[in-house]
């Protein structure tokens, strides 16, 4: 699998997951206004900081001095611990897309650097929340 049909891959998977619904099977949320709203399951908290909003199918966990947050892998990794790959592969089989291709060492190498620099991207975000 070359990098860009696997660009298209990661494209059609997030495009066919619905971050409400994947978010709604963990947390509790509940409409408000244009957007969702419900506690954290990350951080604790009395009032609640985790935002979904569905016309741009994205999430936010205003908890813990934090703003972390981004698209339905995020959710994944971040409620399961996981790597990139490991999201890719559930979001797909939960949206009946298949994966071609895993075992190739290509695409192994493209997955590492993705999710390297996904991992630096969080260090630095929280980085800079801190400062």
């Amino acid at each position: 699998m070359d990098e860009n049909t696997f660009r298209q891959l990661v494209d059609s998977v997030r495009a066919a997951t619905d971050v409400r619904e994947l978010v709604g099977e963990t947390v509790a949320i509940e409409p408000c206004g244009s957007v969702y709203k419900g506690n954290s399951p990350f951080n604790r908290d009395q009032e609640p900081s985790l935002v979904v909003w569905p016309h741009t199918n994205t999430w936010r966990d205003f908890s813990g001095g934090g703003s972390e947050g981004s698209d339905c892998f995020d959710w994944v990794m971040r409620r399961d611990g996981g790597c990139f790959m490991d999201a890719v592969r559930l979001l797909a089989a939960r949206s009946g897309i298949s994966v071609p291709g895993l075992e190739s060492e290509a695409l192994q190498t493209e997955l590492e650097r993705i999710s390297e620099r996904r991992r630096i991207e969080a260090l630095l975000t929280a980085a800079a929340a801190h400062y």
